[in-house]
């Protein structure tokens, strides 16, 4: 099946520089092996641009805001304060209800780096933070779901990463994500092959609603194809 990559959201962020950093979702340095993949030239509006794809594949109305709880609210604006103090304009993208309870959604911006904050309360407060390629992940589950015909709040209870706020793992030429909780109290966890010339993909989503590996992969041109795959470990795919 096949799939077009989603409309940026602004013409700078799409048509700035591409030689960029990606930096790993956790505290330390990114690998050297990332940084030289295609997910460093990976525009920041793009990855953008599959974030948004997900909160409205979620039934979630980007742009949005209403009053989440203190724990949230507390909690996303530490997270922001310290971007902000690394030179990353952060812009709020959603505040609300969810499939995950209270939700605040930030995307951060430094030149074409890009992360995006999404802090939820689901039995605890944790606040997740994704690079370009974790957003263009979560973005393209949920648009793959939406076509085979998923209810928005399936989507997100299968594919929303929520919690733990954890570091990456390389293997080889493999970079593997953590394994998120999600909220149909399944996980979803992903690994990609950074030596590949183009975007790929392994997700493997566990959850009631879905028990299967999505792979992914960017055609020649910009569309995506992607299948669905009995479950296996992501160590043996």
């Amino acid at each position: 099946m096949y799939m077009q990559k989603p409309v940026t959201p602004t013409r700078r962020r799409a048509i700035a520089g591409v030689a960029s950093v990606i930096v790993t979702a956790g505290v330390g340095s990114p690998a050297r092996g990332f940084i030289l993949s295609w997910a460093g030239r990976v525009a920041a509006g793009v990855a953008a641009g599959w974030l948004l794809e997900a909160l409205k594949s979620w039934g979630l109305t980007p742009r949005s805001s209403a009053a989440t709880i203190a724990a949230v609210e507390n909690d996303h604006a530490e997270k922001v304060t310290v971007l902000r103090r690394g030179g990353y304009e952060v812009e709020p993208i959603y505040s609300g209800r969810s499939a995950a309870g209270d939700f605040m959604l930030s995307e951060a911006t430094r030149d074409e780096e890009f992360l995006a904050l999404g802090t939820t309360t689901h039995g605890t407060t944790c606040t997740v933070r994704l690079d370009k390629a974790d957003a263009m992940n979560v973005g393209l589950v949920a648009t793959a779901l939406k076509q085979k015909g998923f209810a928005p709040h399936l989507i997100e209870g299968a594919g929303h990463p929520i919690h733990p706020a954890a570091g990456y793992e390389f293997v080889g030429s493999e970079r593997y994500s953590p394994t998120y909780m999600t909220p149909a109290h399944g996980t979803i966890a992903w690994k990609s092959n950074v030596n590949n010339p183009r975007p790929n993909f392994v997700t493997a989503v566990r959850s009631r609603i879905l028990n299967a590996n999505l792979h992914f992969a960017q055609l020649h041109g910009g569309r995506w194809t992607f299948d669905m795959r009995p479950p296996v470990d992501l160590r043996n795919v």
